[in-house]
């Protein structure tokens, strides 16, 4: 079957592709009308005609690799604007009591915004130039967590925020990272010795309960005490692996090869979602939303040219550039429009 592009609004886990088609038209139509009203190019596609196109890589298209000028940048940058306007509309009118609206055991609207707003953080990851391979990639996404928790602030380190529900402190993003390095290492190098009752660690999402212990004071002293035994797991492992780079681990079967790339792929995950967690997110999700958006729109705004032009691998090997970043910024928040009026339509049914 013929891949159709993501166009905003369409779920692309449907089953049903004569659904998606129709969705993907119906969402066509709008962003037409869209930019037309704002005064901006309407792309020269006939509505009337699916357009079909197969992915380059999993969900990478030709057109993700084209270097992205300053001109474009300007130019999306503005699309970005104006659909943000869009959703902030929508989300700025709802009352206390829609803001609960949704679905038993789905997403309520808030949750919704607040998604959002946490997806502009994931998107800019993806502009962190990490190593290509896996070890590399882990190493990477550590530094870059360790570099985070050394940049605290002595306020930062007694603030306690909620993500999506969960509490998060300083002390409960070091105390999760050490145990999922600690898991991760141990599994990694299980494989080439097939131990067992060595398990594969849960993904960083699950797990996460905040123990009584997370909202302690935290002085420096134990920051930095955490920081040095996550480097030493890090330089342990690093030092397994290199250790076996010309033995069992290379002449592993190459089923176990995957495995362990996957495992250390999962890690630097770890490490960047972790980071992630650190600092302050505002309790309103409208302020969250705003103060996402400026940081992003500050990052988007100082690429240099080589930035505009490199192609990145994230954690998972995935292929990202800016072009794409901004594509998925587009996407995701008309997707999440959508979402949101559906959400609003079926509580006022």
């Amino acid at each position: 079957m013929a891949h159709i592009p993501s166009l905003p609004g369409v779920n692309a886990m449907h089953p049903l592709r004569e659904v998606a088609v129709a969705r993907a038209l119906e969402v066509l139509q709008e962003e037409i009308l869209f930019l037309e009203a704002n005064l901006l190019p309407v792309p020269s596609i006939d509505p009337a005609i699916p357009i079909e196109l197969d992915p380059i890589a999993e969900n990478v298209f030709p057109e993700d690799l084209v270097p992205l000028t300053r001109g474009e940048l300007e130019h999306l940058l503005l699309r970005m604007a104006l659909a943000r306007e869009r959703f902030g509309r929508l989300a700025r009118g709802l009352s206390p009591q829609q803001m609960k609206a949704g679905p038993a055991g789905g997403w309520k609207a808030a949750q919704i915004i607040e998604h959002v707003a946490i997806a502009e953080c994931w998107y800019l990851d993806r502009l962190i130039p990490l190593p290509e391979d896996a070890a590399g990639a882990a190493w990477g996404a550590r530094s870059l967590l360790i570099g985070r928790l050394h940049s605290l602030t002595e306020e930062e380190l007694s603030v306690t925020t909620c993500f999506l529900g969960e509490e998060w402190t300083p002390r409960k993003v070091l105390r999760r990272a050490l145990e999922l390095e600690t898991a991760w290492g141990a599994y990694v190098q299980s494989l080439p010795r097939a131990e067992r009752g060595v398990m594969r660690p849960d993904p960083c999402w699950r797990g996460n309960e905040t123990v009584e212990s997370d909202l302690f004071p935290f002085a420096r002293e134990n920051l930095n005490r955490g920081i040095n035994q996550l480097l030493e797991l890090g330089l342990q492992l690093a030092g397994w692996l290199r250790g076996l780079g010309e033995g069992s681990w290379l002449a592993a079967p190459s089923a176990e090869r995957e495995r362990s790339e996957e495992a250390l792929r999962q890690l630097a995950t770890v490490h960047l979602h972790f980071r992630g967690r650190l600092g302050r997110w505002p309790a309103d999700p409208l302020v969250r939303l705003a103060q996402v958006r400026i940081v992003a729109v500050q990052r988007l705004e100082g690429l240099g040219e080589k930035d505009l032009q490199r192609v990145n691998r994230a954690p998972w090997g995935e292929t990202w550039t800016a072009r794409k970043v901004l594509r998925r910024f587009l996407e995701h928040e008309r997707q999440h429009y959508d979402h949101l009026r559906q959400v609003l339509a079926q509580a006022g049914e």
